[in-house]
């Protein structure tokens, strides 16, 4: 990895996608998510850029978890 040469605090990955690889995790090898593709730079071919998801993702991820959805407000295909 990389750190962004315009110091945001991402981090870029040798990567030959380009458009449309927005929103692929960037998975950690025990399991988990480090980052979610976000972004490319003109000029910097063959890079994909992510800020690193830390401990307010994670917190975040894990409110979520507990909210309970009613049965009656989830649609039937």
């Amino acid at each position: 990895m990389r750190p962004d040469p315009y110091r945001t605090g991402s981090q870029g990955l040798a990567c030959c996608m380009g458009q449309g690889a927005s929103g692929g995790p960037w998975l950690l090898a025990g399991g988990g998510v480090y980052a979610v593709t976000s972004f490319t730079y003109r000029g910097l071919a063959g890079l994909v850029w992510a800020p690193a998801l830390g401990a307010t993702a994670r917190a975040l991820y894990d409110a979520v978890q507990r909210v309970a959805v009613p049965a009656e407000s989830v649609r039937r295909r």
